[in-house]
């Protein structure tokens, strides 16, 4: 069915994977050559055009979209995949019937295509540290506030009360999502009586909890939370009178 298609000026639909089936579109190309079965057809997306990295979509492949159309269950590979510049989007050769939302793979070679465009990575942490200041004495006492910072790699937005775990002395305290700004994501605590660390303020590794809130990046891809731990600090002490 797919040699159909053969010899026709195409259109190419490309959407999101949701649940084994095809959600949201993300981008319409038209081809003003011809697809040709068991070979790569290459298609140069618009610059607005993005796919995240190592995703699954489906691309929708037909005359108009009309009754000779074809779905195909893709995947995104990054550059170090490909060798590629860009990303490439490649036909795994399963197709989906309309009618009962099944898929399998034809007998014939199926259509092989690759779409060019921008690849676009999920931001990811690159920084965790505390960034305001004690004062002189580098240390904290009741009342002060201590503010962490989670830096990303692009800018990100953020929904939801996160928070963040850090580590005073031997006590695991929770910092509350301050701002967001760029690719900076702050959190502060206020210290409480009894906080004590004569070694500093520690954040642990995987410290964000999103609590059913989100991270995201500039195109929609959520962030990669994943970050090692940030050890004790001495220029970030605490001494609340009355601790023990």
């Amino acid at each position: 069915m797919v040699g159909d298609l053969e010899n026709k000026n195409t259109v190419v639909k490309i959407r999101a994977l949701e649940n084994n089936s095809p959600g949201e579109e993300v981008a319409t190309l038209t081809n003003s050559d011809t697809l040709t079965p068991g070979e790569h057809n290459v298609f140069t997306a618009p610059s607005v055009i993005v796919l995240k990295a190592n995703s699954n979509y489906v691309v929708t492949v037909g005359e108009g979209l009309g009754s000779n159309q074809r779905e195909g269950y893709a995947v995104t590979k990054n550059d170090a995949d490909t060798g590629q510049s860009g990303w490439l989007i490649w036909d795994i050769g399963w197709w989906r019937n309309g009618d009962n939302n099944s898929w399998s793979r034809p007998v014939i070679e199926s259509l092989k295509m690759a779409l060019r465009g921008t690849l676009v990575a999920n931001p990811v942490v690159s920084v965790v540290s505390i960034t305001s200041g004690p004062g002189e004495d580098k240390t904290y006492t009741v009342g002060n506030v201590i503010e962490a910072t989670v830096t990303f790699t692009e800018p990100v937005t953020v929904a939801g009360a996160l928070q963040l775990r850090l580590r005073v002395g031997d006590t695991a305290r929770i910092a509350d999502f301050s701002s967001a700004s760029d690719g900076d994501v702050k959190f502060v605590y206020t210290v409480e009586v009894g906080d004590v660390d004569d070694d500093g303020v520690a954040i642990p590794a995987n410290a964000v909890e999103l609590n059913g809130g989100t991270i995201t990046g500039e195109f929609g891809g959520d962030a990669i939370l994943t970050q090692d731990r940030a050890p004790a600090d001495p220029g970030h002490l605490v001494s609340s009178p009355g601790g023990i």
